[in-house]
């Protein structure tokens, strides 16, 4: 999800996102994470690559990421994004922006995104397509592939396949941290031309604040359009 939202964010630059080769996981890999996860209450810092056919890196984008109840929260450090195709006006864009937050409400069926720089955020429904992977039903099945270390935690590394109702599987590779009672600390999964890895370090086990999954309220709400327009404006500012 974090590498499309920085998808979007090279488009307003003036970058041609299908060019860069940007796109991020599919709505299936998005409802496969939350059901991973769980009712699992925790904040930790998170490391997204995306990795080409080769498993060479093309994007590394570094977020804190929080989820309590079922909601998500994102603080996504876009300026720190590292692109093996980023152009130079992107890369001044999004040094601009700084930090994305997002917050994911399947509870309300919508998703908040907070501008800090612009003290502005939008809050959206969500798409169809999204709605319909949070009403799925997922059967989880895993096969131990042996201990590791990972991000100096040992691990249970776990393929993990997940099957939705209407038979259509996700698999990925997860290596559960023993001693964070079984954390998912490494998350692998592929798509025929990509492979997205998440890794987390720093992680606190515990309920975060629920006020940081609430729209800001010192913050003014703009729609879509109008928020298309305050970050093309400042693109054109470079």
């Amino acid at each position: 999800m974090a590498a499309a939202i920085a998808a979007c964010l090279l488009a307003f630059a003036g970058v041609s996102v299908h060019a860069q080769g940007m796109a991020g996981p599919s709505d299936s890999m998005n409802a496969a994470l939350r059901q991973l996860f769980g009712n699992t209450a925790f904040t930790g810092s998170a490391e997204f690559r995306v990795l080409d056919s080769s498993l060479r890196d093309t994007m590394i984008l570094p977020m804190t990421y929080s989820m309590l109840d079922g909601r998500t929260r994102l603080d996504v450090e876009v300026s720190h994004t590292k692109s093996v195709q980023m152009p130079a006006a992107a890369a001044l864009f999004m040094k601009q922006l700084g930090t994305l937050n997002v917050i994911i409400r399947p509870d309300k069926k919508a998703t908040i995104l907070v501008y800090p720089v612009l003290r502005a955020y939008t809050e959206s429904p969500m798409d169809k397509e999204d709605e319909a992977y949070l009403l799925k039903n997922y059967k989880l099945a895993k096969t131990p592939l042996g201990r590791e270390t990972m991000a100096g935690h040992a691990c249970e590394k776990t393929k993990v396949i997940l099957t939705d109702d209407s038979g259509k599987t996700q698999e990925m590779l997860v290596w559960y941290a023993t001693d964070l009672k079984d954390f998912p600390i490494q998350i692998q999964m592929s798509d025929p031309n990509q492979t997205f890895l998440i890794t987390f370090s720093k992680v606190k086990l515990g309920r975060p604040d629920a006020k940081l999954f609430e729209a800001p309220a010192n913050m003014s709400r703009y729609d879509e359009t109008q928020m298309a327009k305050k970050l093309t404006a400042m693109a054109g500012q470079q």
